[in-house]
């Protein structure tokens, strides 16, 4: 097949970590820590204990560019998750929505970053989005990759309308990727 038969890009918030809703959008719990999940890191090994699989994190950080977080912190955070789940890259993007950049999803330039620094033929792997918002699933759509929604019913997210599979929480959607890894 190729170097790798899964491909799975993760958001952070919300998906790898959890998120607080505020006024119906999700924002990013600060101190990620002690709030990482063993079960769900247990998840992972054994997927990778199955198959060829590359993980990565992709994940719009704006509240730097708006000045309310730190860049050093946002990534150490980023450094801590993608090393408990011992994910093979990640990339973020700090732009705001009104920056027009390329990388901010549903955008694809994080992807390709991460996919030319790695080697990564995506055409030759099952390649996956799992997400909590409509962007993360425009970026499936963007890069022709299965979109695996976490659905949390975030205001924001209720005009929304996905016509692909849906899940309750992360846990459901590893053990979907588990099942899908077996055959």
């Amino acid at each position: 097949m190729g170097k790798y038969e899964v491909i799975v890009f993760f958001d952070r918030d919300g998906v790898l970590t959890p998120s607080l809703e505020v006024n119906g959008v999700p924002k990013p719990m600060y101190r990620l820590g002690h709030s990482l999940d063993e079960g769900m890191k247990a998840m992972f090994d054994q997927m990778r204990s199955e198959k060829s699989c590359f993980f990565a994190m992709v994940t719009n950080q704006p509240d730097i560019s708006r000045g309310y977080r730190n860049l050093d912190d946002v990534i150490e955070e980023n450094e801590k998750v993608a090393g408990f789940f011992d994910l093979n890259d990640w990339e973020m993007c700090i732009h705001d929505s009104s920056d027009e950049c390329q990388c901010r999803k549903p955008r694809d330039g994080m992807v390709h970053r991460i996919v030319e620094r790695n080697e990564i033929d995506l055409s030759r792997a099952n390649v996956y989005v799992v997400g909590d918002r409509a962007s993360d699933m425009g970026l499936a759509e963007a890069i022709g990759a299965q979109g695996l929604f976490v659905n949390y019913d975030y205001t924001e997210n209720r005009l929304y309308k996905f016509n692909g599979p849906t899940f309750p929480n992360t846990y459901e959607v590893m053990e979907h990727l588990l099942e899908e890894s077996k055959k």
